[in-house]
């Protein structure tokens, strides 16, 4: 989303938040008289359908405010959008963490699962989108990663696994942080653009905070081993 799309979406959601502070007001002014008559219970009424009404135009400007944000990653950040729709085709989405093996640069979750119940395919599968001098599989996951900017991901009971190559999104980290369970076991390995390991974490037992703050030193090392710019990342 461009500044000034965004600039003109905040100013609409200000005066729409105004509005809605006036009627509450006049609200509260009209139950200030007790027991308030016909006539101010259709007042009240009405000023209360105008809230909810105003204030689901807020969400939806909002919420498309979301999307386009992570739009604008996902375009930004991660523009070789063939291979991931490829592999969308090929394995599909899914909402279950247990058949997840990776996470797209939207948050969506790819299905590693060939019959629904539990995840069967290996990570090293997407291997098979390039060229055969990598088609070994560490090296294949590793080049899927490093080229899209999904993030490899192993869900479990007790314990979390999470590999990425480039900064993760504000989707990925709200779907990591979303399908951890607090005081799991967790690690994470980080590769650079040379497919070398610059980071491997683990903690045997933590909280959402410790996560993310694992993910934030694998980012900083990225920063260092890779030359990234900070403005590719934001917390």
């Amino acid at each position: 989303m461009n500044w000034f799309k965004k600039a003109n979406h905040d100013l609409v959601i200000q005066e729409y938040q105004k509005q809605i502070a006036e009627w509450q007001k006049e609200k509260e002014q009209i139950l200030q008289v007790s027991p308030p008559n016909i006539v101010d219970q259709e007042k009240i009424n009405k000023l209360e359908k105008n809230i909810n009404s105003v204030q689901g135009m807020i969400d939806n400007i909002k919420n498309r405010q979301k999307k386009e944000k992570r739009k604008t990653e996902w375009d930004r950040y991660y523009p070789n959008n063939k291979i991931l729709a490829k592999a969308v085709k090929d394995y599909g989405i899914t909402d279950n963490p247990k058949l997840a093996g990776y996470i797209l640069p939207n948050g969506q979750m790819l299905n590693m699962s060939g019959t629904g119940y539990q995840r069967e395919f290996d990570h090293g599968e997407m291997a098979r989108y390039f060229p055969k001098k990598d088609q070994d599989q560490t090296q294949g996951m590793r080049t899927f990663i490093a080229r899209t900017g999904a993030i490899r991901v192993g869900f479990y009971p007790d314990s979390i696994y999470v590999h990425f190559s480039q900064p993760p999104t504000t989707a990925q980290i709200e779907t990591i942080m979303k399908n951890f369970n607090r005081g799991s076991e967790m690690a994470v390995d980080v590769h650079n653009q040379n497919n070398e390991i610059v980071m491997h974490e683990s903690i045997d037992a933590g909280s959402h905070l410790d996560l993310k703050n694992l993910i934030d030193n694998g980012v900083k090392m990225l920063f260092e081993k890779n030359n990234l710019s900070s403005r590719c990342y934001k917390s």
